[in-house]
This record gives C-alpha cells, structure tokens and sequence, in this order.
C-alpha cells in the first residue's frame, strides 16, 4: 500500500469553507474560570502588564501553552478488495505554541506559533511538524478597513477532508482560550505537505447600514518529498451587506475560484474555476438577555467555467447551491447549532473533476458549574461527479470532548469518529483510499501561561 494511502485523516482548512467553521466554533467555548483575551484584567503576565488596558491606547499580550494527550486510534484503510490495512493501538501526543497580540481598538497585529507531535504505535509512525499564523487588521480612517492573513506550515494534511465532514473532527483551538487541540488526526501520518497561504479584504462603509467587501484568498500545498501531489487554490469575492433593521440583513456575493493539483503522471493540469453568485438575509431575535436566537441563509447558482477535460459535459454546468444555518443560546451556558451547505467543489487527493457537496451539520456545547465544558457536534457529506461522469463519495464525522478548566491550564478527554468512502471515481494515482474508517481517543492535560499583558 502507498504510504499516501496509509497516511489519511489528518486535518487541513480552507478559507473558503469557513461556513462549516462557524458552525463549530461553539466548540471552543470555555469555562467561566478561564482566562479569556476579551475579559481584561482577569490574569495579569507573570512579568507585568497593564491590569485593564484601555480601549484607545496599544497594549500586548503574550502567552505560551502545552498540551500533553495520549490514548487509542483505530484506522481501517480498504484501497480494494484486497488491499486492506487494519492498524490499531495506543498513540501519544504533544502540542506546544505560543502567541503574542498587540493593537488597541482600530488596529491590531496576532502571530501564533506552534509545533506537534504524534506517535502511533500500530503503525509505528513518528510525525512532526508546526505553524506559524499571522494576523492583521487596521482601520482606515472612519468608514473602511484592511483585514491580512499569512499561514505558513509544514504538516500532514488530507485533502478530502474539504468537502465538509472532517471539519466535524476539528475544534476550533485559541492558544489564548487555553483550548486543547483534542483532535487525534494531528500529525498521525507519514507525508508532509508545505503550505503557504494568505488572505486579505478591504472594506468601506459607504452609510451606517452600507457595507462593501473585497476580498482574495489563496494556498498552495506542495509535497516535502520529490513526488506527491501538488495543490493550488484561490479565491475572490465581492460583497455587499444591508443592514436593513437592527436584527435584519441582506446580502450579495460573488465568488470565483479556480483549483489546480498536479501530480507526476500529471504533470500540468488545467485548472477547474467556478463561479457562484448568490444573496441571502440574516435574521435574529434576543428573547431575553441571555437567550438569543440567529438565522441566516444564502442560495444562488455556481457555474463550471472550465475543467481539465476539454469539452466535457461539466464545462459550463449550472448548479443550484447555498447554505442556511442557526444557532440558539439557550441560555449563558448552552449553545445549539445546526446547518446545512451545498457547493460546487473539487475533491483534492481524489478527482480532478467537479463535484456537488451536500453537508449538514450540527454542534451543541454547555457549561457545568465554572469548570466543566462539555462539546458534541457531528457532520455529514454526499456529492456526485457534475455532467455524465461517474463518481459520488459520502462522509461522516463526529466528536465528542469533555474539559475541566482551571486557573493556569485544565484536564480534556476527546472522542472521534469519522468515515469516507469514494464510489465509482477514477481516482488520481496514489490518491486516497477509496473507503477509510477510524475511531480515536484522547485525553490529556492543558498547561497555559500567560507571560506579559492582561489576558
């Protein structure tokens, strides 16, 4: 077997999925005690800091943490009727970073860095790899604003875990929230990818309730070895919103995008580009101070405007496609949300061609006394090949995690499951497995410090 193939299921997010992201942000809510960056004062730096920094005036932060996990991973890898890896056993893991904020109200400056690693013993595998996330963000004068992103990382990654279930199995993780990356996907396999992305908008209020939105987008993945696959993606969108009442929003948007992966035996692919335009509103109701109820929804069209196949029937294809999601806080302590999204995408690691994607999702999390937070959320994805091409794949996810908190760090226990299987596709040379089962248990604990400022 392909050490491709033995190397799946390791998280990679892109920007222009950032609608399922949302849904599990919840995901990262954490106990009353914690420290939090929006609650100042809470925990001054070990070396000094301001207590209470004001809003006008620059302040900085800076904050180093650890997370020490291990437990079970069991992974069922089929690339054929014969062809079958079944490897299980114990798996340890250890994650440190550190991150440093500075700015005040109108412009602020985030870089966070941070390293893992990961033993499996049922595969008698040894990854390591890290990141470093720089943000940016400045106000331009009274109506409008710069926002800046850079990523840079040498990791393990599976590209398949785009079209949506995997982001079930991936928490949403803030250093500064003292959050433990629970996710036994980290750095569980054999292959690197570096990668290299940013991303940037500019906005400009044109009235009180007027906004207008550009913004562009773009990651490349390219293998640490000589061979492997080789992925680039960018996005741009034009948006505008209407705040038409105090609960209520309208909005346009359109997005064009354009995916290219190349492989040695394909050296030089044409790109798949698409693009979508689609308007939606946005609705909530405050039932009381605490319980809260939002919904939005968005749908339009996405089409194909080229594929690497001249001439194919997926060449100028319409697809209707959109997204709806709520949310609901049931009170200070409870937060339930569910949604749904269809998009035109391209399953990277598995087709060069266009495929629909289906994805419904949901995620509750609540808080028990000030110590104890408790997150559950699931996904699942179906799609099909677009024009008369064959080809469908469906996959599901989901998680489970469990967190106390205290002053300094907390203790986290972490479940997952997740399963793809790729049906009737012409996948590329050494891609994914066509079917991948895995189930995995973490538990650990959190050490965080925060070093200078007020946090």
């Amino acid at each position: 077997m392909t050490a491709q193939r033995e190397s799946l299921t390791v998280r990679i997010h892109f920007a222009e999925r950032a609608s399922l992201a949302l849904l599990f942000a919840c995901l990262a809510t954490t106990a009353g005690a914690q420290p939090t960056p929006g609650s100042a004062g809470v925990v001054r730096g070990v070396f000094g800091g301001t207590d209470r920094p004001g809003p006008a005036r620059t302040t900085q932060q800076f904050a180093i943490w650890v997370d020490l996990g291990g437990g079970y991973d069991q992974n069922e890898d089929v690339s054929s009727s014969v062809d079958t890896a079944d490897l299980r056993g114990a798996a340890t893991t250890m994650l440190g970073g550190a991150r440093w904020w500075m700015g005040r109200t109108q412009r602020s400056l985030e870089a966070t860095a941070r390293i893992f690693r990961n033993d499996q013993r049922a595969g008698d595998t040894t990854a390591t790899g890290g990141e470093v996330n720089i943000i940016g963000n400045a106000q331009l004068g009274r109506r409008a604003g710069i926002n800046v992103g850079l990523r840079g990382a040498n990791d393990s990654a599976t590209l398949f875990g785009a079209t949506g279930a995997q982001a079930a199995l991936t928490p949403a993780v803030d250093p500064a929230l003292n959050v433990p990356d629970v996710n036994p996907q980290q750095g569980i396999v054999r292959d690197r990818w570096f990668s290299m992305g940013g991303n940037g908008s500019v906005y400009r209020n044109w009235t009180a309730r007027h906004r207008t939105t550009v913004m562009y987008s773009q990651v490349r993945r390219r293998p640490t070895e000589q061979e492997g696959l080789d992925s680039d993606q960018r996005l741009a969108s034009l948006r505008q919103d209407w705040n038409v009442r105090m609960n209520t929003a309208l909005l346009a948007v359109y997005r064009l995008e354009q995916v290219s992966q190349a492989l040695p035996e394909v050296p030089n692919p044409d790109p798949v580009r698409t693009q979508a335009i689609e308007g939606g509103f946005r609705w909530d109701r405050r039932f009381s101070p605490i319980r809260a109820f939002t919904f939005s929804a968005q749908a339009g069209a996405t089409q194909v405007l080229a594929t690497p196949l001249a001439g194919s029937e997926a060449d100028g294809a319409v697809e209707p496609t959109g997204a709806a999601n709520i949310s609901y806080a049931l009170s200070r302590r409870w937060v339930v949300a569910v949604g749904a999204t269809r998009t035109v995408t391209v399953l990277q690691g598995a087709s060069q061609l266009p495929f629909t994607s289906n994805v419904a999702s949901a995620s509750a999390t609540g808080v028990f006394g000030r110590h104890v937070t408790l997150s559950v959320g699931g996904s699942r994805s179906t799609g099909g090949a677009l024009g008369s091409g064959p080809g469908s794949f469906e996959a599901t996810g989901a998680t489970g995690a469990i967190r106390y908190a205290f002053r300094y760090g907390g203790l986290f226990a972490g479940y997952t499951a997740y399963r793809h299987r790729v049906l009737d596709t012409p996948t590329l040379p050494g891609a994914i497995a066509p079917r991948f089962n895995q189930s995995s248990i973490r538990a650990g604990v959190t050490l965080w410090l925060p070093l200078f400022g007020a946090f």
